[in-house]
């Protein structure tokens, strides 16, 4: 599931509920019915079929699913494809298991409800273990490393028989389930249909599969599997079985003891939940080991944690460090603005620049930096009164004027710890320098991390200097214009770390850059 988010884009609850039959193919054709790759383009295209969250549902039943479809890269598609295929063959037994449960309605269809089974079968249709016998260890790690490579249900045959031919004493998993069936109201009979004698060596029995089915539907209500069907859009159905990510519910064996669940026999089937996939990942804690846990070289590997929604800001960020038009972006990931697409643009500073394709006839007319800024300014990057003026120029004096108006004053573009800054500093130097955070008119936000990292760093220290100026006596002097002071630095430091990217984070504040006659700054 977690490849699957990493290489589409989808939102953890989304993967989830991808179903079994997800790969739609669309073919491509010129208009006399040649494919398209033998003039140049591309004859096949892949999609995953899944069902989207976060759509309105206006006029379709409560709660019901919203088909859409994914494009899948043409690098991905082998990858993706060879994921669910192990997936797809990794829950095939509980694919039969939960589909024989949802067309019959009981829990060991395969049985008629009078059958006698043995006692040790049903502990296993009911616990999962699968190792019951204490027998030679070499073979039994050797066919369960094996099971877990491959997810074989012929590997889990063979431990079966390996277990049947070597097998001489039950493991104190055996007695203790048999304790609880029989508290549970299960009775033991022997082959013929007799009551067993006593409890010793009552998993040599049988038991009813009726009684069985009963203490399930009494004593596990927790792990019975799930058996509701979705409603679709269109008002269909879609069974829990037709999902891809199926797996033993609460087979709590395998935790606890690292004897793998017998996926063959187990009785309780889920659709795998998406807290599941954030427990693994430590986004919530859980009872899973984390993928961490499981995997880290060192302590501090261990202890690391992932949100999964990272994972879809990944694929969007490296979509954009590739040069991908941020509309087919934003039309990848099913969002309703350009704008949402760059709130999940994790690209550093250097590269968001060094991705900016400046037209050379553009840098050839009005310079290097008038050219950058212009590239700025058409990708929607900077605002501000230069910004203002050169749409002003534009519009009513045509673009020579404007870009000639570029020219003479886009020299002082710079970046600044917080953002970019677009005022000239031609005739003078900023009398406010690296205090845009101080409501000037010029300061543009970003969005990227080291500036929200820089302007976090300085919140820290302003609450610092707040917290200091209060503690003072009333009767401080200065004390007020301190606190003032202080408190109208740090509102403008929460606006810039409010303000959506790209945007002037002032748009109603002060020129800091200006000078009074009296060689004040203005509005200080």
């Amino acid at each position: 599931m977690l490849r699957l988010i990493t290489l589409t884009g989808l939102r953890v609850g989304e993967s989830a509920q991808v179903p079994a039959d997800w790969r739609r193919t669309v073919e491509y054709f010129d208009l006399d019915g040649t494919p398209a790759d033998r003039i140049g383009g591309a004859s096949q295209a892949v999609k995953l079929r899944y069902f989207v969250e976060k759509q309105d549902a206006r006029g379709r039943p409560l709660g019901a699913l919203i088909e859409d479809f994914r494009w899948i890269p043409r690098q991905f598609e082998t990858v993706i494809d060879e994921t669910m295929e192990a997936v797809m063959h990794a829950t095939s037994s509980l694919r039969t298991t939960m589909r024989r449960q949802c067309e019959s309605g009981r829990l060991l269809s395969q049985y008629s409800r009078d059958d006698l089974i043995p006692a040790l079968d049903a502990v296993q249709h009911l616990s999962g273990v699968s190792v019951l016998w204490h027998v030679p260890q070499d073979e039994v790690t050797k066919l369960i490393g094996e099971y877990r490579m491959s997810y074989d249900g012929g590997v889990l045959a063979a431990l079966d028989a390996h277990q049947l031919r070597h097998g001489r004493r039950v493991t104190t998993t055996v007695p203790r389930y048999m304790w609880l069936l029989r508290k549970g109201g299960v009775r033991v009979y022997t082959r013929s249909g007799a009551q067993w004698p006593g409890v010793e060596k009552s998993y040599e029995g049988f038991v009813r599969v009726a009684d069985i089915e009963g203490y399930a539907a009494r004593a596990l209500r927790t792990k019975l599997s799930d058996t509701t069907p979705y409603v679709l859009s269109d008002g269909g159905l879609l069974h829990p079985w037709e999902m891809a990510f199926l797996h033993p519910k609460r087979a709590l064996g395998e935790g606890r003891d690292g004897n793998p669940c017998h996926t063959g026999k187990y009785a309780f089937v889920g659709v795998v939940a998406p807290d599941s996939v954030m427990n693994v990942l430590g986004e919530k804690s859980g009872p899973e080991q984390t993928l961490f846990q499981r995997f880290g070289r060192n302590d501090e590997d261990r202890g690391r944690s992932l949100t999964s929604h990272s994972l879809r800001h990944l694929l969007n960020t490296e979509f954009f460090r590739l040069g991908l038009s941020d509309a087919l972006i934003t039309k990848h990931f099913g969002r309703i603005s350009v704008a949402q697409s760059y709130e999940y643009d994790h690209r550093s500073l250097g590269e968001t620049l060094m991705a900016m394709d400046v037209p050379v006839p553009l840098e050839e007319t009005i310079g290097r930096n008038a050219a950058f800024v212009a590239t700025l300014i058409a990708n929607n990057l900077v605002t501000g009164p230069i910004v203002d003026q050169f749409q002003h120029f534009l519009t009513t004096e045509g673009e020579d004027a404007a870009l000639a108006f570029l020219a003479a004053e886009a020299d002082g573009f710079h970046v600044t710890p917080y953002g970019f800054c677009l005022r000239s500093f031609s005739a003078a130097p900023c009398p406010k320098h690296l205090e845009c955070f101080n409501n000037c008119i010029h300061a543009t936000s970003t969005g990227l991390p080291e500036h929200t990292d820089s302007l976090v760093s300085l919140e820290r220290r302003m609450l610092v200097q707040l917290e200091a100026a209060r503690s003072h006596p009333a009767d401080t002097v200065g004390r007020d214009n301190q606190i003032r002071h202080a408190e109208v630095r740090l509102n403008g430091i929460r606006r810039f770390l409010a303000a959506r990217p790209h945007a002037r984070v002032f748009p109603d504040g002060a020129d800091r850059s200006r000078l009074l006659s009296e060689g004040t700054p203005f509005d200080a």
